[in-house]
């Protein structure tokens, strides 16, 4: 495991020790969601990151600007830069492909304006 940055780490450390079911009884978990899925965090650009995307075990929304390590943003800014306002596009990989740990990641990219995506 290669280590990760200060923020990731913290953020990792507050999605991992969030249980939302933590204090429901047995009987009000089954009552409310009888065959739940993973729970999903919804972080800020401060929290994101491809660090905290990779060592959680939730479903996780985010949006990546700072800590864009290991994210396609060089990438989205150079092909999106010719395209109109109001354009997007939506990329998608796979970490640790084929492991069990195996994560599926979707970048998107939204060109807000003639000049800034």
């Amino acid at each position: 495991c290669r280590p990760t940055m200060k923020t990731a780490s913290i953020s990792i450390d507050m999605v991992k020790d969030a249980n939302q079911r933590g204090d429901m009884s047995e009987e009000r978990i089954a009552n409310t969601n009888p065959s739940p899925t993973k729970d999903t965090v919804v972080g800020d650009s401060w929290f994101s990151s491809m660090d905290l995307c990779e060592h959680i075990d939730t479903n996780y929304i985010g949006v990546i600007k700072t800590n864009h390590s290991r994210y396609c943003k060089a990438f989205l800014l150079k092909t999106m830069k010719p395209w109109p306002g109001g354009s997007h596009l939506l990329l998608k990989t796979v970490l640790n492909e084929g492991r069990r740990d195996e994560k599926v990641v979707y970048a998107l990219g939204y060109k807000f304006s003639k000049s800034k995506v």
